[in-house]
């Protein structure tokens, strides 16, 4: 059995490496109310870090103990190398119900570093099959556009899924946009991904239109009757005369 040890709140830093950054404050300031009523009921894991304790597990509760004004945290203190703090921190994060596709892929990718063997293992201990975390790692090698999609639940993930393998981003965009639009079936969208990948579809240089110049030679000039001589002129060779209304105009 772990044994509990309560540290002043002002000795313990937030992770290092968090995996998570898009915390809901609602919720913090929820959970810290909690606190104040009922206590820390789970303590929070920690491990010594450069004179300090570093938050491994419970970085929640940790910032809402410190907005409820707790001095001294009950804390579980472990020695823990670099690799293994991101591990518990993973399978902690994994777990929880509110993590989007996105959110797990980033964490997934962490846990698997540049060792994909590890994925099996991975699988096994999220009781989730090898192909589930090869899409979820998948999702990183997304454009930036279709990630943000997927993580604010705009697109299906079997939707995106085929539409991220077309590597014409012309095509990828306008098929992502339409999806994100109107919606589109898994099938739709593997029937794109099939189209492109057979080479049906154009170039999408052929189906752009062409930049237009930014001064074109084409442009229609000012032309005006010059004020002095009578003679018509045109742009640039002309000017602006301010005169005041009341002034009468010249002779």
């Amino acid at each position: 059995m772990n044994q509990i040890t309560e540290i002043y709140a002002d000795q313990i830093i937030d992770p290092i490496d968090p995996m998570r950054t898009d915390i809901d404050r609602e919720k913090i300031y929820e959970l810290a109310e909690s606190i104040k009523r009922e206590g820390l009921i789970n303590p929070i894991t920690v491990r010594p870090y450069q004179g300090k304790y570093e938050v491994v597990a419970g970085h929640r509760r940790f910032m809402a103990c410190k907005i409820a004004g707790i001095v001294k945290i009950p804390c579980v203190v472990k020695e823990l190398t670099d690799e293994q703090t991101v591990e518990i921190r993973a399978h902690e994060n994994l777990f929880r119900e509110d993590l989007d596709p996105v959110e797990e892929a980033l964490i997934i990718a962490k846990l698997v570093g540049e060792d994909e063997s590890k994925i099996p293992d991975i699988a096994k201990r999220m009781n989730k099959s090898e192909q589930w975390v090869e899409d979820r790692l998948e999702i990183l090698t997304y454009p930036d556009y279709l990630i943000a999609a997927i993580k604010e639940g705009k697109i299906k993930l079997g939707v995106a899924k085929w539409l991220g393998r077309i590597q014409d981003d012309v095509y990828r965009k306008m098929f992502v946009d339409q999806a994100v639009a109107n919606g589109m079936a898994i099938w739709q969208a593997e029937y794109y991904y099939r189209q492109w990948e057979a080479g049906i579809f154009k170039e999408s240089s052929e189906i752009l239109p062409p930049e237009k110049p930014e001064h074109s030679a084409d442009k229609p000039k000012v032309r005006a009757v010059c004020a002095r001589c009578g003679k018509i002129a045109e742009e640039p060779n002309l000017q602006s005369v301010f005169i005041h209304i009341e002034c009468p105009p010249d002779d």
